[in-house]
């Protein structure tokens, strides 16, 4: 800061706390074999070390990979059953089926307390918001008669972010687990659909705009501003 009082003096760069280091993991799609449709799910540390190829299917595509609450498996999708169903993993690479639904499903994703599964299944007709226990049982639309994609949980996990195409282009929505309380959050230009929510909930992180041109947003999740 400067003394206003004395018109050549220079000013103070004021002391700013670094950002502490990152910590956990982060999954992720990776091309090992630069073929798409041969992806796997990868893993490594949120510094950048300890990268690790956890499916081990050279032959089947491995896609939207979500870390559990506790860090100990990854949920994702893959057609290595001939079609979408969703899979969970864990870190020594453990792998079982949790859907044998007909159809298509992806973007799976674990509640906060570690209990249900939201993910997209395609019926055919159309795209539609799911909800399942964690072991696969139990699988229940959430919502119907709508393109409606890319779920994720609230931190607390009383509502669920989607991106729906009803009526136009793509806007973001929240919904209780129960299905009710449909609220549409977004009223933005070329929205793509993928979104998270920050930590304590109080932003929505997306993107929008044309293909090379996008930007990344936040925004409210009462009111979209």
């Amino acid at each position: 800061q400067s003394d206003q009082s004395s018109s050549n003096q220079t000013p103070t760069p004021t002391s700013v706390p670094l950002a502490s280091e990152p910590t956990g993991k982060i999954v992720f799609t990776c091309q090992i074999f630069t073929d798409d449709t041969k992806d796997q799910i990868c893993i490594m540390n949120a510094d950048g070390s300890g990268w690790k190829r956890l499916t081990s299917d050279d032959d089947s595509s491995h896609t939207f990979p979500s870390l559990a609450p506790d860090g100990r498996s990854v949920v994702f999708a893959s057609n290595q059953s001939g079609s979408n169903q969703i899979y969970e993993i864990d870190l020594s690479g453990n792998q079982w089926q949790l859907t044998t639904l007909d159809g298509k499903s992806d973007a799976p994703a674990i509640s906060p307390d570690g209990r249900r599964i939201v993910f997209m299944h395609f019926t055919g007709e159309y795209r539609e918001i799911w909800l399942m226990d964690r072991d696969g049982s139990n699988p229940q639309a959430v919502t119907s008669g709508y393109e409606d994609f890319d779920p994720s949980w609230s931190p607390d996990g009383s509502r669920i972010l989607f991106a729906a195409q009803r009526g136009g282009g793509a806007q973001l929505y929240t919904i209780q687990p129960d299905g009710i309380g449909l609220r549409q959050i977004t009223n933005m230009d070329k929205l793509s659909g993928r979104s998270d929510w920050s930590p304590n909930g109080n932003l929505i992180a997306t993107y929008a705009g044309d293909q090379g041109a996008r930007n990344l947003f936040l925004v409210n999740p009462l009111d979209g501003s």
